[in-house]
């Protein structure tokens, strides 16, 4: 967050003040637009998936938003697989079985987007 001399705080979210995490191996987030900085109904963060690693099958709360800002992904949406390239973007509904993946032999990067600061992630099973 950026102050200006009259105390006024813009919400400006450097690099290094984002909130990094790991939702699967080989899979690094960034959260940027989050609760934690005064969000009251938006998420927004960049991934990066590395070659050959990818984010487990799961479903969300919410509705999201995913655009490819780099390489190529593969999503996979209620079992269909479409390949995705720099500024294709998915839209995926609440309830609805999703993941992505790197086929590539180079890094992805994925912008993420979710109307809600509370986003539950939850995991599903094949069968």
């Amino acid at each position: 967050m950026t102050d200006f001399e009259d105390g006024a705080t813009v919400p400006i979210i450097r690099h290094e003040d984002a909130h990094s995490w790991q939702p699967n191996p080989g899979v690094e987030a960034l959260d940027f637009v989050r609760g934690e900085i005064g969000a009251t109904s938006l998420l927004t963060g960049v991934a990066t998936i590395d070659p050959g690693a990818g984010l487990v099958l799961h479903t969300h709360d919410c509705e999201e938003s995913v655009t490819v800002i780099e390489g190529e992904a593969t999503c996979e949406i209620e079992g269909e697989l479409f390949q995705l390239r720099p500024y294709e973007t998915s839209f995926v509904p609440p309830g609805v079985a999703h993941r992505f993946l790197n086929r590539s032999e180079r890094p992805v990067k994925i912008l993420y987007v979710y109307p809600s600061t509370r986003v539950a992630r939850v995991p599903v099973e094949r069968g």
